[in-house]
């Protein structure tokens, strides 16, 4: 036995009403508009379908939210990123001045230690030409005062110590010692010598 299609079944009904052929062409569109229709099953399918896709748009949505709330964060920290390359720049020229000043100041100090130098070189110097000319100076000076005493003493010893020198003074060297004043003289009729530095 033989099932019996939804088509068939309505072309023998529409037979009772029209003649064959259009009850059969008739049975033929309505068959094809019956399964052209959406079923309640491809219906609940289709909300569940539409529910699911929904739901997957309140999600997304939700996810767009989250993720454009991490942009701003991220927009904020690349601001913040930036205003702190902008202070460590201008930072970075700051001690790129400050060192150029110093590196002028090093410069402008080697300059004058090396002027320090030489003028205290030029100093040394003086000073020993100075001590050469004092030395001199104080050389002459000590033979002078020593040929002022060789003149003065024999008048001196005589008054106060009754001395008479009876041999010039001169300068003697004995036992590698210098002796500024050395001499022959008699005193209380005695002969003695006479030493003096």
């Amino acid at each position: 036995m033989q099932i019996e299609s939804q088509q068939e079944r309505a072309q023998k009904r529409l037979k009772l009403y029209f003649p064959p052929q259009q009850a059969e062409v008739l049975a033929e569109v309505i068959t094809d508009a019956y399964n052209s229709l959406v079923k309640t099953s491809d219906f609940n399918e289709l909300k569940a379908i539409v529910a699911q896709l929904a739901q997957a748009q309140q999600r997304t949505e939700q996810r767009m939210e989250e993720l454009a709330q991490a942009q701003q964060r991220t927009e904020r920290r690349v601001e913040e990123l930036a205003e702190a390359q902008k202070r460590t720049e201008q930072r970075v020229e700051e001690l790129a001045e400050a060192q150029k000043q110093m590196a002028e100041e090093v410069r402008l100090l080697a300059r004058g230690l090396n002027e320090t130098r030489a003028e205290i070189g030029g100093l040394a110097r003086g000073l020993n030409d100075t001590r050469s000319e004092v030395g001199g100076l104080s050389r002459s000076f000590g033979y002078a005062l020593e040929n002022e005493a060789y003149r003065m003493l024999p008048a001196f010893l005589a008054r106060a110590h009754g001395l008479e020198v009876t041999e010039r003074l001169v300068r003697a060297e004995i036992a590698g010692e210098e002796i500024n004043i050395f001499g022959k003289g008699r005193r209380a009729g005695r002969d003695v010598l006479i030493v003096g530095e």
